[in-house]
């Protein structure tokens, strides 16, 4: 087994010059085996790729802050080799660049405070590996416009994109579960945002003032009736698109019976209310769902407790 306390490097390219270092710490996991960790002690780059390998170690994680607050003052393109599996706190924080990254397909997660501030992040490709983006992973990156979100994406941590002021193109994958505590604040404008069904909780102001006309906020949630969403957006009186969707529901209330009813609204910019009215001396209701500004509505018996 080799064990290394601190490896620096010293590299040269057309952008590199030699008093740029790179910096190494050891990794040990739990069966013993050595891999590095990578970061930058300086840097006048342009186009930048992490090192695979340094004297036969493997180089598998960027180290915390490996990058935080070092591009300035010019376009950076950062290449993130394959080999990468882990990218440690606030990486890339602080950068006051024109940021574009190649990600590579093995990372799982977007750690916490990983852009978080850099201001001239424009679009990010996140990879299709990742399940889960960070606290405040995006904060404050206010330049930054597109959001390509993965299929395997399950959950977006509190304040990950707030104060991400202009995002104007952006897609929650069908496969989101959680979206955290103010994690679209002051973050999205002139948005039709659809959330999946598969959305079981959303926090306390997730989309506040993406949705307050006062801080220029636009933003209409394209929800599903009856879907976790739809009770969240009636709870917090936010206004709902259901653009073109498809609403199955049961007609038949006997057990066992499992007769269903679909209805398809055309995309017309749809805003549903309901109410119930309850029936006297008995367990039962009628719940109407309509929308106001077309001439949808549809009635549903519901059964209720005393």
């Amino acid at each position: 087994m080799i064990f290394i306390n601190r490896l620096t490097f010293y590299q040269e390219s057309d952008y590199v010059s030699r008093n740029q270092v790179y910096a190494y710490n050891p990794i040990i996991n739990e069966s013993g085996d050595t891999s590095l960790e990578v970061y930058l002690l300086n840097s006048n780059l342009k186009d930048f790729t992490f090192s695979e390998s340094f004297w036969g170690v493997p180089v598998t994680r960027i180290a915390e802050g490996a990058c935080n607050n070092k591009f300035t003052g010019s376009a950076i393109h950062v290449t993130i080799p394959k080999c990468i599996t882990e990218i440690g706190e606030y990486a890339f924080a602080n950068c006051d660049s024109e940021l574009t990254l190649a990600w590579p397909a093995n990372i799982t997660r977007i750690p916490d405070h990983a852009f978080d501030t850099s201001y001239d992040l424009e679009e990010i490709q996140i990879p299709d590996t990742v399940t889960s983006i960070g606290t405040r992973a995006f904060y404050n990156c206010h330049s930054l416009t597109s959001i390509h979100l993965p299929d395997s994406l399950t959950e977006i941590k509190e304040s990950a994109f707030e104060a991400c002021s202009f995002i104007s193109d952006i897609t929650l994958p069908d496969s989101l579960q959680y979206i955290g505590d103010y994690a679209f604040n002051d973050a999205l404008r002139n948005v039709s945002l659809k959330i999946p069904s598969t959305v079981k909780e959303i926090g306390k102001r997730a989309f506040y003032r993406s949705v307050t006309p006062a801080y220029g906020g636009y933003l209409s949630l394209i929800v599903e009736p009856g879907s976790y969403a739809y009770d969240y957006a009636k709870k917090n009186t936010l206004s709902m698109d259901l653009g073109e969707t498809t609403i199955l529901y049961t007609t038949c209330m006997n057990k066992g019976c499992t007769a269903t009813k679909k209805d398809t609204l055309p995309a017309t910019g749809h805003k549903l209310e309901e109410y119930t009215k309850y029936e006297a001396n008995s367990h039962k209701g009628t719940r109407y769902i309509y929308c106001v500004n077309c001439n949808y509505s549809r009635a549903e018996t519901v059964i209720y407790v005393d």
